[in-house]
């Protein structure tokens, strides 16, 4: 009885230890969808794929007052129409949130889907209008290949919402530091990278974690029938 008691707590122990490390692994590989995933390289997940081409993104600052707060920066976004999404339309658009995950800006536009290409131009900051002040490096910026129109306007939480709940496919993602060109804004916390781990070392740890199991077992049977 004891060494079967001693089996039925090690296995016991194994399977909740396992359970904590795949939930864990799970949170790190796989982020929230719909939020920006801030670990290195910073790109966001996204379900479907896009079906929108050729899709350019760039971003630039527009003026500044030699502050980084003080300082509008211009987005740069376009693609060409394949799919039908509203009224002959393909819809996209782009979120950008700071290195802390904070909403900065936001915009949507549409093109014909029978190959129309667009390029457009939305500046942000405190003179062109923001949801957020930036607060952390990098700016990261996701430009979606949306199906449906996102309420009107643009750098409002609406529309950055709008945006981020259809769950759209990710056609480009951009990482800007702002201090390569404002020298005032590496004043700014950049937000570290965030190590993942991928199923090469969920394995690992699992064969780990299982081998420390069977030491331990082996040496519990030992002292039982000690």
């Amino acid at each position: 009885m004891p060494k079967l008691m001693c089996r039925v707590v090690v296995q016991a122990l194994l399977v909740a230890l396992l359970g904590v490390l795949v939930t864990w692994a799970q949170s790190v590989t796989n982020p929230d969808p719909n939020q920006p995933d801030q670990s290195s390289p910073f790109l966001a997940e996204s379900t479907g794929i896009a079906k929108s081409t050729a899709p350019s993104l760039s971003i630039s600052v527009l003026s500044t007052d030699g502050t980084c707060l003080g300082t509008d920066f211009e987005i740069t976004f376009g693609a060409t129409g394949t799919t039908d999404d509203v009224g002959g339309n393909d819809v996209s658009g782009y979120i950008a949130d700071d290195g802390a995950g904070v909403a900065l800006s936001a915009d949507w536009t549409s093109t014909a889907a029978s190959g129309g290409t667009y390029s457009r131009q939305r500046p942000f900051g405190p003179s062109a209008g923001q949801i957020n002040a930036i607060t952390t490096r990098p700016i990261i910026i996701q430009f979606y290949d949306l199906t449906s129109t996102p309420p009107g306007g643009w750098n409002t939480q609406a529309v950055y919402d709008g945006i981020v709940l259809q769950g759209a496919p990710l056609m480009d993602t951009l990482v800007y530091d702002p201090a390569d060109d404002v020298a005032d804004c590496s004043n700014l916390p950049i937000r570290p990278q965030v190590p993942t781990i991928g199923p090469a070392g969920v394995a690992m740890l699992a064969v780990v974690l299982m081998m420390i199991g069977w030491m331990v077992l082996r040496f519990s049977i030992r002292r039982s029938k000690s």
